[in-house]
């Protein structure tokens, strides 16, 4: 192969000793030999730039040590531009993880403390079973038939308490008033009854006035009672015979009846009875 020898004008010798200024040899047809490529610039002494192992101005030879110089230098900047861009993506990386613990504290802080004020109202107790409250105690509230039964038995507890009233009467010749019923009438009490006279020898001929103590029940519930009410609506023309029951009578008590609350049994005393009488 033929050798390139550098000249100072594009004249290249081929290997046969031929001047040529062509692509071939003029005398052996070599072809011409391709240049060397340029190698890195460096610096002379003298402040020369060049390019080949000569400086052009002082004629001194290359530096050998230079282009492992140059490429520590450029070794050292690299490896600072790795350090630097590792620092930022260290910084980023750090800046990502404290922003994204700061997300986790306020939503966990929004769980603790907003969510329970948005919490649901505890549902309320199943309501307990209405109970009719008595002096005794409580008691479930009553069936049909045990309600009927109960009416019965104030019915009884009635006939009896008047036998006994008018059993005291003769035996102490005292004037009783024994009570049949207790009605409403919009506000007022109609009580309903009639006057037993156990006197031997007297006979009445009116009533002045008198006191009533009365209780209401609802079942065992009161719903009125009510002490020393005076009644001073006379009672005339009567002619009740010794050992007699007189005719039927009512008494009114405006405004008495217990403010929209039922009843069906009660206690009615009469007493303070003030009577006019003829006889011995």
């Amino acid at each position: 192969m033929a050798e390139y020898e550098n000249t100072a004008s594009d004249t290249w010798i081929c290997s046969c000793g031929t001047a040529n200024t062509g692509k071939f040899c003029v005398t052996c047809g070599s072809p011409r030999p391709a240049a060397p490529k340029p190698s890195a610039e460096w610096v002379c002494t003298c402040g020369k730039s060049n390019t080949g192992n000569f400086c052009a101005k002082c004629g001194a030879s290359r530096p050998a040590e230079e282009p492992a110089a140059h490429q520590a230098v450029q070794e050292r900047e690299r490896s600072s531009a790795s350090s630097a861009e590792a620092e930022g993506n260290k910084g980023m990386l750090m800046k990502v993880a404290i922003g994204v613990a700061v997300l986790l504290v306020l939503i966990g802080a929004y769980f603790m403390f907003g969510r329970k004020k948005e919490a649901p109202p505890a549902s309320e107790p199943p309501k307990a079973e209405t109970k009719t409250e008595t002096k005794a105690g409580t008691e479930k509230p009553m069936d049909l038939a045990a309600k009927a039964e109960k009416l019965k038995q104030c019915a009884e507890a009635l006939k009896t308490a008047n036998a006994q009233k008018k059993q005291f009467a003769a035996t102490n010749e005292k004037l009783v008033f024994l009570v049949e019923d207790v009605r409403r009438t919009g506000n007022d009490l109609e009580i309903t009854g009639h006057f037993y006279n156990g006197k031997k020898n007297r006979t009445i001929i009116s009533v002045k006035s008198l006191e009533l103590d009365i209780v209401l029940r609802d079942m065992d519930k009161e719903v009125l009672n009510e002490k020393n009410i005076k009644y001073e609506k006379s009672f005339t023309g009567m002619n009740i015979q010794p050992r007699k029951d007189s005719q039927l009578l009512t008494v009114n008590l405006p405004g008495k009846a217990p403010g929209g609350t039922e009843f069906n049994n009660f206690t009615v005393t009469v007493h303070d009875v003030h009577w006019e009488a003829v006889g011995k």
